[in-house]
């Protein structure tokens, strides 16, 4: 007796229809996918065999697609099957559910229905949006299995995504087809472009070397830098020690000589030597004590031992830097630091101090003919932030939004400045932190840094 169910499906078997429709929407190859649905159907139906039957060219005539568990020798002609049943549900569209065989009159049941010993039916339509496409069969021999109301509204949900995914196969073998047509005109095509395309990849080469050149370019700017730094600030102090290294040796030799004379003058003379000898000890002590602030400046700055993560005082950093820096811009940029007090923080040191001397240097430099930087670091939540900030003629919008492009400048002609950018902000992030930058014309340029203290 045919029913169209129209009570609601489970939870539960809300949930299998969930993952039976990912299971057959994930196959895109049409005749596997019918093989997935009989399977699929079989499986959660508990029925003992299956049929999927398509339309042919003629109006009404049924073909078997896909069978599963049949008897051996037995007709795959669906009318032998069950004329009652798949030739009703192919001719109306209607579902049909026989929960028991045998409480059917005489002239209900089919001869196929008597023959197979069939206790239970289920026969479903199956069509896509547009078209009628067949019929999903079911039916068990067993005693303990006969199929209900809810099985009945399981099967018409699971034909109608049965139904989509055989729309979508079919559209995908479409896809597929043309792409494969499309694919041997690219290969034609590719084959007439060979020659441009070597020419491409060499073009291709030439500028990623050509790339790597600009960074490494950036990278002797910066070295550039520091070393021109560390050489004015070394300069004063060995000019010092070169005085002060004359001046010890005329005064021991006018000593030596003060003390040969034997008189009261000499003694005096030798005295008032030693006095000035004594000074200038001093003075070398100062200079000695300078050039000792640079060595362990530069040491703190590069880190050449520590490339891996070690915890450090980024304050330690940021005093370094601009303790090699400071002098290259004496007496055009006035720089003020006010750093408070830190958690140590786990980094590649040599890298982050890279990253302030970049951006002091990218401060400096678009201050104009003076100006001021300022620097400030504070503690900020499970991190640390540092904000470098000027008082310069701040960046329009529209660089401002490409300032970390590799490409940007802001000054024709000088690139290494710009290329410090975009390496800036990769080895913050390479440490799990964030650089932004905040800047109108007329009011200046900051830059705030943040880094996670890490473990």
């Amino acid at each position: 007796m045919p029913a169209s169910g129209s009570s609601g499906i489970a939870p539960e078997r809300l949930l299998a229809l969930y993952g039976v429709s990912a299971a057959i929407n994930s196959q895109h190859d049409p005749d596997k996918l019918l093989d997935e649905i009989m399977d699929q159907a079989i499986a959660l139906l508990h029925a003992q065999k299956g049929l999927i039957l398509f339309f042919g060219d003629r109006k009404g005539k049924l073909s078997v697609k896909v069978a599963r568990f049949m008897e051996a020798g037995i007709d795959m002609n669906p009318e032998s099957m069950s004329r009652t049943v798949i030739s009703r549900v192919a001719a109306n569209g209607k579902p049909v559910l026989m929960s028991r065989v045998s409480d059917l009159d005489a002239e209900d049941l089919g001869q196929s229905m008597v023959a197979h010993n069939l206790k239970s039916i289920l026969c479903v339509p199956l069509r896509t949006r547009n078209e009628a496409l067949g019929v999903i069969y079911l039916d068990t021999t067993l005693e303990e299995r006969f199929f209900s109301e809810a099985d009945l509204n399981f099967l018409e949900a699971f034909a109608n995504l049965a139904g989509v995914a055989i729309e979508n196969a079919r559209h995908y073998r479409e896809i597929d087809d043309l792409n494969r047509n499309l694919e041997l005109k690219v290969e034609k095509r590719t084959e007439q472009l060979g020659e441009k395309n070597l020419e491409l990849t060499r073009a291709y080469d030439e500028l990623e070397e050509a790339q790597i050149q600009l960074v490494q370019k950036e990278k002797m700017a910066m070295l550039g830098q520091l070393a021109a730094g560390v050489a004015h600030e070394m300069n004063s102090p060995l000019g010092t020690l070169n005085t002060a290294a004359d001046g010890f040796l005329r005064g021991s030799r006018h000593i030596a000589v003060a003390l040969e004379q034997g008189d009261e003058a000499g003694h005096s003379k030798a005295i008032r030597v030693s006095t000035s000898l004594a000074n200038m000890a001093d003075v070398t002590q100062l200079a000695c004590r300078r050039i000792s602030e640079i060595v362990n400046a530069l040491g703190n700055f590069t880190r050449l031992d520590e490339e891996e993560l070690k915890t450090v005082d980024i304050n330690e950093g940021i005093k370094s830097t601009l303790l090699l820096l400071a002098n290259r811009y004496l007496g055009r940029v006035e720089f003020t630091v006010e750093l408070s007090d830190l958690p140590q923080v786990r980094c590649r040191a040599a890298q982050i101090n890279q990253v302030f001397l970049g951006l002091l240097v990218f401060s400096a430099e678009n201050l104009g003919e003076k100006g001021s930087v300022r620097i400030t670091s504070r503690a900020a939540g499970l991190g640390i932030e540092v904000r470098i900030s000027d008082d310069g003629p701040g960046l329009p919008q529209e660089k401002l939004t490409h300032i970390f492009d590799p490409a940007f400048t802001t000054t024709a002609g000088r690139v290494g400045m710009e290329l410090g950018m975009p390496l800036s902000l990769k080895t913050v992030r390479d440490h799990g932190g964030d650089l932004r930058v905040d800047s109108q014309p007329g009011a200046g340029t900051t830059f705030t840094l943040s880094l996670p203290v890490g473990e």
